[in-house]
């Protein structure tokens, strides 16, 4: 990848994962390369299928190795095509391993800094990338979901189940194609990355409070997220990663 002659984006990033109070475990995963480092990743295990804490570690961990080679910020727009289509293999591959043939699957959000305030991003799955601009949140990702699919098509008596029924992840051999874009930052913006247990936890207008928080800090930001989808009934694990653009 081309070396870039652009300056690092302003950033302090810092994230944070639960449980929850009601799975026994937690299938989330995510990585920060140091608080102010280059990239960022979030997975969420597929639930309904075995080894979910594997899919989603080996999704993040293949993400860290992959762009700990590179020098940032980028030149340009990574292959996050050619990147979910390796990452979806060894998915497969470990599913085989592990469940015999019944696979594993997780989600997968990744942001990566493009210099001069633009961020690169790709999104499968069921989380979401926010941006919180203006004191307005506004969703910069798709939902791949059955029912997100049946509401684009005008349809919404469908199954409650459709929900939770993804039409985009890693593994199992179902659609990978990323929905990816670019962002150009403004000081002051907040970009989240969050697993649907914060995302379904909690509702736009709260999760807009809390990142509008003036004194907030990254940190501090994270740890809410998770504190309230807890408080909301913490049903699912959750995971939140943000970053603050200076």
């Amino acid at each position: 990848m081309p070396l870039s002659h652009q300056k690092r984006t302003p950033w302090r990033i810092s994230g944070k994962s639960d449980a929850g109070l009601v799975r026994p475990g937690n299938e989330d995963a995510f990585y920060c390369a140091g608080t102010t480092g280059g990239f960022f990743a979030v997975a969420d295990g597929v639930g309904g299928l075995e080894y979910g804490d594997r899919a989603s570690t080996a999704a993040v961990e293949y993400v860290r190795v992959f762009f700990e080679k590179i020098t940032f910020p980028l030149a340009e727009r990574p292959d996050f095509s050619a990147l979910y289509r390796q990452i979806d293999k060894k998915i497969d591959a470990l599913g085989d391993e592990l469940s015999g043939g019944f696979g594993i699957a997780t989600t997968l959000d990744i942001v990566v800094d493009g210099g001069n305030g633009t961020v690169h991003c790709a999104h499968v799955g069921d989380g979401g990338l926010f941006l919180f601009r203006d004191n307005t949140l506004v969703r910069l990702s798709e939902e791949h979901t059955m029912a997100a699919a049946e509401i684009a098509a005008g349809n919404r008596d469908f199954p409650l189940a459709y929900n939770n029924t993804l039409t985009r992840a890693l593994g199992v051999g179902i659609e990978c194609e990323p929905q990816v874009f670019s962002l150009k930052t403004n000081p002051g913006d907040r970009i989240l990355a969050a697993t649907d247990g914060v995302t379904r936890m909690l509702d736009a207008e709260k999760i807009e409070k809390i990142l509008g928080d003036p004194k907030g800090t990254p940190e501090s930001i994270a740890a809410k997220l998770i504190i309230s989808a807890n408080e909301a009934g913490g049903n699912d694990n959750s995971t939140a990663v943000v970053a603050c653009i200076f």
